[in-house]
């Protein structure tokens, strides 16, 4: 293996570990307690001590930002195979459709073309954990998607890398970034 691909191993290793670890959160410190709402009682039992229901917590998205993480991580080196749909091999559309019926419970249209047309979409400062991105790397137009998972990456199927985690910082990708798009009503998570 080359010192790079080891480097960018390592790095996407770590970047994995410190978004989706469980331990990695367990160490970050003692997690709020939910906040507690008071239901006062019938005057007849106003001797008693009033009870003390928790609050429900405020209306979270269905998909959480570690969903995507170790969705994705499952799929980290599976080769590329043009129209491939599973672990054997998989181009980038089918990677980014199993990735949604896997964690969203949601289907895609096969082709990145088509995966393109649906949505709405998303500035590339306004990208969420979950939302889709597109390129132009072999035509003009969407011939190339990936799953933005934040901090200025993405997952996808490289034709040379299988699936592999990109930066979107880097040169190849920045050019031929074409747009985002968020496909979830509530956003993909933060």
């Amino acid at each position: 293996m080359n010192p790079r691909a080891l480097l960018m191993l390592i790095g996407v290793t770590a970047l994995l570990v410190a978004s989706g670890c469980k331990t990695a959160r367990r160490r970050a410190g003692p997690t709020a307690t939910p906040p507690v709402r008071v239901t006062p009682l019938p005057p007849a039992a106003a001797a008693a001590k009033p009870r003390v229901v928790p609050a429900k917590p405020p209306p979270s998205p269905a998909v959480r930002t570690d969903a995507w993480q170790q969705e994705s991580a499952k799929w980290i080196g599976t080769p590329y195979r043009w129209g491939g749909s599973d672990r054997r091999g998989i181009d980038c559309s089918g990677f980014t459709l199993q990735m949604y019926q896997a964690v969203a419970k949601l289907p895609l249209p096969r082709t990145a073309e088509h995966q393109f047309l649906t949505g709405k979409p998303v500035a590339r400062e306004e990208l969420r954990t979950g939302d889709l991105v597109f390129f132009n790397t072999t035509r003009p137009g969407a011939s190339h998607v990936g799953l933005w998972l934040g901090d200025g990456h993405f997952v996808h199927a490289s034709t040379s890398r299988g699936v592999t985690i990109s930066s979107l910082t880097e040169r190849y990708w920045s050019a031929r970034f074409l747009g985002g798009k968020r496909l979830l009503s509530f956003g993909a998570g933060r």
